[in-house]
């Protein structure tokens, strides 16, 4: 008894079988072959069983393919899968799998604002924190780019002081009677806002790059900020002057050809697996990558020492977070380790391997498959966190299986 899962990609994917179809859940004497469609628009499945009821008793089927992407997000983002019956009769569908955004270019800049009316040093940084988590920055930037917000990215804030200005002071008589020092601050905000390649769009290059250079751009910007600041509650705060740098485009991060290798796969065995991928260009962008485990499967971290980064055809070594001590490593959740990058640090082209211990289940789970998330963000602990940009999703190993996997093809 056959059927088929026919899987449609967005426009400007690719979706491709042979050496990278695989089978990572399927009911026991099934087979599954894959072949592309349409340009390597659509992949179709042909599932071959000796029995239909296997079939109807799988609670999950899941296959892994082979993808390219566009070079900007679509404005369908959605995947679509169907299962059909032999005689090519759809008998179920879902047509709104969502697609991850495609990581943009964007135009990355700095913008110096003058401010004062503050107590201290430690009351403006507090300011700047609370300003930045309620979004008063990035939305202040955003009207004065005339762009959406969720375009706008706040990569680095900073508070400081300058050298204060001396004021008259007035008694109660009303009388001026002595000289006191006006604080006066700098607030740094280094900012990104993604580009879309559509002529005339509000973020198009052409559009958004003229912006900048506009008379009273700065001036704005500290309006809008100031504006923004108001609406959210934030205390009072004088924004004076402002000064924006020129702004450079850069590309987004782009890795690739994910990669898994073990050690053992016997059950209930330490085994030390390897999850790799490659940086096709140097990138500043990425501030930790996160790992996930299948269900059962569990690490084994004791320390920083257990965690081995190799250099695969990578000429530098990977910029860890050493700022964060022995926190730069993140193991405290079973089936999460979590390593985060040095803050602007550039991690340069080629391959990076992380290997650390994991205990082997007795039985691997239906859902046998390994994730890393390439984050923007420290702070990201799932696949659905905001801040990940790309997700792998790589076969696990069975129970007893070798490395390396024995070749698969994708047609009988």
């Amino acid at each position: 008894t056959s059927c088929f899962v026919r899987v449609l990609v967005p426009q400007g994917y690719k979706i491709f079988c042979g050496a990278y179809f695989r089978t990572i859940t399927l009911p026991v004497l099934t087979q599954a072959f894959c072949e592309e469609e349409l340009g390597s628009t659509r992949a179709r499945v042909t599932i071959s069983a000796p029995d239909a009821v296997r079939l109807r008793s799988a609670k999950e089927i899941v296959f892994a393919f082979g993808l390219t992407l566009p070079v900007e997000t679509p404005e369908l983002n959605f995947f679509e899968v169907e299962l059909l019956t032999p005689l090519n009769v759809t008998v179920d569908a879902n047509t709104e799998a969502p697609g991850l955004p495609v990581p943009a270019q964007k135009l990355r800049s700095s913008v110096a604002l003058q401010v004062s009316g503050f107590e201290n040093l430690v009351w403006l940084k507090a300011w700047l924190a609370e300003a930045e988590q309620n979004g008063v920055l990035r939305k202040g930037l955003a009207q004065a780019l005339q762009v959406p917000a969720s375009t706008v990215r706040i990569e680095r804030t900073e508070a400081r002081l300058l050298r204060g200005r001396r004021r008259l002071q007035e008694n109660s008589t009303s009388q001026p009677t002595e000289e006191a020092e006006e604080k006066q601050g700098e607030i740094l905000v280094d900012f990104s806002a993604a580009l879309r390649l559509q002529a005339g769009h509000v973020s198009n290059l052409q559009v958004l790059r003229p912006r900048f250079d506009e008379q009273g751009f700065a001036a704005d910007i500290a309006t809008k900020i100031s504006e923004a600041a108001t609406r959210a509650g934030l205390a009072p705060l004088a924004i004076g002057g402002a000064v924006v740098t020129s702004p450079i485009q850069v590309a987004p991060p782009n890795a690739t050809n994910p990669s898994i290798r073990w050690t053992s796969s016997r059950a209930l065995s330490t085994s030390y697996v390897s999850l790799g991928m490659v940086f096709r260009i140097p990138t500043d962008q990425v501030r930790a990558i996160l790992f996930l485990l299948p269900t059962g499967f569990i690490h084994q971290l004791q320390g920083l020492a257990d965690l081995l980064i190799t250099l695969n055809g990578a000429r530098h070594d990977f910029p860890i977070d050493s700022d964060w001590g022995n926190a730069w490593i993140d193991a405290r959740t079973a089936h999460m380790l979590r390593v985060v990058v040095a803050k602007g640090a550039m991690i340069e082209e080629g391959g990076y391997a992380f290997e650390f211990p994991v205990r082997v289940p007795e039985a691997v789970p239906a859902l046998n498959v390994w994730r890393t998330c390439i984050c923007i963000e420290a702070t990201c602990d799932s696949a659905e966190h905001e801040s990940v940009i790309a997700v792998f999703a790589v076969p696990g190993f069975r129970v007893g299986e070798g490395y390396p996997r024995l070749p698969i093809t994708g047609a009988p």
